[in-house]
């Protein structure tokens, strides 16, 4: 759905040619997989929150600790944040345990039930 309306929006606005893939991206990764042009993983918008379109896909992420390569969101500490931030398999531990940081910067962890600041 989110495609429809966007590419509606892009001829509203003058573009001429506007193109969508049938079936859609995860579909395209079905069929393709890592052979095709499509490179990184698709944010999808439910609890996965990222799709590999195939093996051999390369992470296009970068860890927010460390900087290593990765595709894995987690969510800030902070219940009421809707933050997303990278973090791969060695440092989810501390995604899920600090807060982002602009949650640092503008809300006083008493706030925030006294969750760690960083």
């Amino acid at each position: 759905m989110r495609c429809e309306v966007l590419s509606a929006l892009l001829r509203a606005r003058g573009f001429e040619e506007v193109y969508q893939l049938d079936g859609g991206v995860v579909r395209y990764g079905e069929v393709f997989g890592s052979q095709g042009l499509w490179e990184g993983s698709l944010y999808v918008f439910d609890e996965r929150m990222h799709v590999e379109l195939g093996p051999g896909s390369t992470p296009l992420g970068a860890c927010t600790r460390c900087g290593a390569a990765t595709a894995k969101y987690e969510n800030c500490a902070d219940p009421s944040c809707r933050t997303l931030r990278l973090y791969c398999p060695d440092c989810v531990h501390v995604a899920r345990s600090t807060r982002c940081e602009q949650c640092v910067r503008e809300r006083p962890a008493a706030l925030t039930g006294g969750l760690p600041r960083g």
